[in-house]
């Protein structure tokens, strides 16, 4: 890997620190070679319904993060779906069966990249994580407490197996 993609990709690591853990603790991970990323606590707050915490981790290539969106998991007791006994049923909650989260598709991320000027695409990319992410998390904890089983067709996403 270059110097300059080794540049980047601590500095995409740092954006996804700032962005999506803010201010509370995280820890750094770099489990494989070409593999970086980061862990920690991701706030959750709905205004009318409060608020808490999910254990997020979060992987990316280190020189192609920019063309494959970075791997997601998260964990918390409200997250949906807790009784799934179908695939289709975990599915329709965007989560796999070890945590993983399916909160972009990769054509999305590739394109949104391509869209943002070399100057701002770490920042950028960053920011879309954090801020799609949190949309998924906030969807899951709306449902925990509104008592909501099957994703709502008024929610924002795309059905698996479509374009």
């Amino acid at each position: 890997m270059t110097e300059h993609a080794t540049f980047y990709s601590e500095t995409f690591r740092q954006h996804i620190i700032t962005h999506v853990f803010g201010g509370t603790r995280h820890y750094l991970l770099e489990n494989a070679p070409g593999i970086l990323g980061t862990q920690g606590e991701m706030l959750v707050e709905l205004p009318s319904i409060g608020c808490d915490k999910a254990s997020v981790k979060i992987a990316f290539q280190s020189d192609s993060w920019h063309v494959h969106p970075p791997e997601v998991w998260a964990d918390a007791a409200w997250l949906q779906p807790r009784h799934a006994k179908k695939i289709s049923e975990r599915a329709d909650w965007h989560r796999h069966p070890d945590g993983r989260l399916c909160w972009t598709r990769s054509d999305c991320w590739e394109k949104a990249c391509e869209d943002i000027s070399t100057s701002t695409l770490v920042e950028r990319a960053a920011a879309i994580l954090a801020k799609d992410v949190s949309f998924l998390l906030r969807c899951h904890f709306t449902a925990d407490k509104l008592g909501i089983q099957k994703w709502p067709k008024e929610w924002d996403a795309w059905p698996h197996g479509s374009k």
